[in-house]
């Protein structure tokens, strides 16, 4: 519940104290992804023995990859370009992709999902695996749980 830096310090120093903790080690890493210290953040998750690495750290990991690849584009000019034309998938996945980067991963999931819905061919099954990629990596478990519902509800 503290402010990022004194949790950032928090965590920091209970790891001095029980080194390698899987939890903490976690926690620390999502702290520094978030203030986009990615490489820290790898360092700390590929330090732990593989036998204490769970599908946290994977998915932790899998934000790293995330976090580390800038998407190209506007925000705002696809978002206009969606307008005029809900069809235009291409900047569907390229505003979902800025959005999965920022950490808005309810807003991503929303782009793709109306590939999805608007999309009866290959751009769908594209939407669909990035959808099923980044529910791995997102750390809203209420955002997967309705992005998985409305993917099911939209491929049947």
């Amino acid at each position: 519940q503290a402010d990022p830096q004194t949790a950032e310090a928090m965590l920091r120093e209970g790891l001095t104290h029980v080194p390698g903790h899987p939890e903490m080690t976690a926690d620390l890493a999502e702290r520094l992804i978030a203030r986009e210290a990615a490489d820290e953040a790898r360092t700390l998750i590929e330090a732990l023995p593989a036998d204490q690495r769970g599908e946290r750290h994977a998915a932790l990991l899998k934000r790293i990859e995330l976090a580390k690849n800038r998407p190209a584009g506007d925000p705002q000019a696809l978002a206009a370009r969606i307008a005029a034309n809900g069809k235009d998938f291409e900047a569907r996945f390229a505003l979902a992709a800025i959005r999965a980067w920022e950490g808005d991963f309810a807003a991503a999931f929303e782009q793709l999902l109306e590939v999805v819905l608007r999309d009866k061919g290959e751009w769908r099954e594209k939407a669909r695996r990035q959808l099923v990629e980044w529910f791995e990596a997102c750390p809203d478990a209420e955002a997967v749980s309705q992005g998985r519902r409305y993917l099911g509800m939209y491929l049947n």
